[in-house]
């Protein structure tokens, strides 16, 4: 029945084994399993493809598969079986990571208008936008660097739904990136607005025992049940949920200990005003990435048109192909599509796909150019490689460049970043492969002076194994470091 593909999808993603899940939800659908049985048919469905969507995000990393799904869910006649807000949560969290902002906020805004009016789908099927749902849509526009669009969404948040744990940090991550934009003013507007929510958030953990139990936490999980409606009679389950409000209430602690720790650390990083130029550090930026994906598709579906258009796309070399799609994936950064910074990097990118400023490079590329061959240095299969080391500007006075250090899943970027400040003799780069965190990172290096024209640091998103092995010059690297 639908429990039993529910289970059986959501251990197959846990496993990390996703075609599997998705072999078994054709089964499923293919035997209408979600529509032989009323709601609770239905409800399993939404179970199973919430799954679905989440093994696509994690563990595919691929986002219009998880797209397609939640389309189709969106699109059902049957109310019952359209996605719910842990759904819709759920391919949220899919667009943090993956780094898809426009997506993010596009559904935030259907759910605010279009699932919130239909009141069987929002009073009875939950399609309504909770705490979790806006945090996460800050967070991303936060990434893009898009803080004013962020403080407007994290204010509506607030006027429709109050004040619960965890909506400090849409505050506290809008400050950072207007900090990031030199938009002092109102980063620290956000600042002051994040200590008057977390000085609320004390207020509220300070209370009684029987306060705290009722608190329902962000992040779209069960958490625990209010107490009011618990109606707890059983001694176990009373002990369960005991330790669940105990945990909720360490967990709220260390988050609360961690904001002001951030909120502490922007405050000092404003104060000082340090130089930032971002064209410099978004051209040290690489964002990694199956660009060949959707051509693959689109080979597939049999339409002539798009046929030709492929055609069409291919004729661009391999290498101008890589700058066009590193320039462009950059706008989930923040990256405007045009203008100078825009220039800028793709410049760069593409003195670094030719092989940069590196001798034997240069000879090669004008040979083939004098051959009228495609530019780039190309491996044995067609692809341009990144010689990561010409992104970096040679230290003044110096011919050389400088050596390059390469660490392997940097999360926030904090080793980097101290590494980078301490040693300007050799050049940083962090390689993570989450877009949340490493718009941390970038943002980060940023406000420590280190998005300038002769900063050290860079950063490459993606997976280390594919950037290695498939996207960076042979030998770009002096040293690896992975840390524990």
């Amino acid at each position: 029945n639908g429990h039993t593909y529910a289970a059986a999808v959501n251990a197959f993603c846990r496993c990390y084994d996703w075609q599997a899940a998705r072999d078994a939800l054709s089964r499923a659908e293919g035997r209408h399993v979600f529509r032989q049985g009323g709601s609770v048919a239905a409800s399993s469905g939404v179970v199973t493809r919430t799954s679905m969507i989440r093994g696509y995000c994690e563990v595919a990393r691929d986002l219009d598969k998880a797209r397609r799904v939640f389309s189709r869910m969106e699109k059902d006649k049957s109310t019952e079986a359209r996605p719910n807000t842990r759904t819709a949560n759920t391919f949220l969290r899919g667009c943090l990571t993956l780094g898809s902002v426009d997506e993010a906020a596009a559904l935030l805004e259907r759910m605010e208008n279009e699932w919130s009016k239909d009141e069987t789908w929002c009073n009875e099927y939950g399609g309504a936008p909770d705490a979790s749902s806006y945090e996460m849509v800050v967070n991303i526009l936060c990434q893009a660097l898009r803080h004013k669009q962020a403080s407007a969404t994290a204010n509506r948040c607030l006027e429709r739904l109050g004040t619960s744990p965890g909506c400090a940090s849409m505050f506290v991550a809008v400050a950072r990136a207007a900090a990031v934009c030199k938009d002092y003013q109102a980063a620290n507007r956000a600042a002051k607005r994040a200590h008057r929510v977390l000085s609320m958030e004390e207020k509220t953990c300070a209370d009684d025992e029987q306060a705290n139990s009722e608190v329902v936490g962000s992040g779209g999980k069960r958490g625990m049940i209010k107490a009011v409606e618990a109606d707890i009679e059983d001694e176990e389950t009373a002990k369960s949920q005991a330790a669940r409000a105990r945990s909720l209430q360490v967990f709220q602690s260390h988050r609360h200990a961690d904001l002001l720790a951030e909120l502490k650390s922007i405050e000092k990083n404003i104060d000082k005003e340090r130089p930032i130029d971002l064209q410099w550090l978004w051209s040290r930026t690489l964002i990694i990435e199956d660009h060949n994906a959707r051509t693959e598709e689109e080979a597939q579906s049999g339409n002539k048109g798009k046929k030709k258009k492929k055609e069409k796309r291919d004729k661009v070399p391999p290498d101008k192909k890589l700058v066009q799609a590193l320039c462009k994936r950059l706008s989930a950064f923040g990256l405007k599509e045009s203008g100078p910074e825009a220039d800028l990097s793709s410049k760069l990118f593409k003195g670094a796909v030719r092989g940069g400023r590196s001798g034997r490079f240069a000879r090669l590329h004008k040979k083939r150019k004098k051959n009228k061959k495609i530019s780039g240095e190309v491996d044995a299969i067609g692809k341009p490689k990144v010689d990561l080391a010409a992104l970096f500007q040679p230290l003044e006075g110096e011919a050389t460049q400088r050596p390059l250090h390469l660490e392997i899943c940097s999360g926030g970027g904090e080793w980097i970043c101290s590494r980078a400040m301490r040693d300007k003799s050799a050049c940083w780069v962090a390689c993570e492969l989450r877009f949340d965190r490493a718009a941390r990172c970038f943002q980060r290096l940023s406000l420590h002076g280190l998005a300038t024209q002769q900063g050290n640091a860079g950063l490459v998103v993606g997976d280390a194994c594919h950037a290695l092995e498939s996207c960076l010059q042979p030998s770009s690297c002096m040293r690896l470091f992975i840390n524990h």
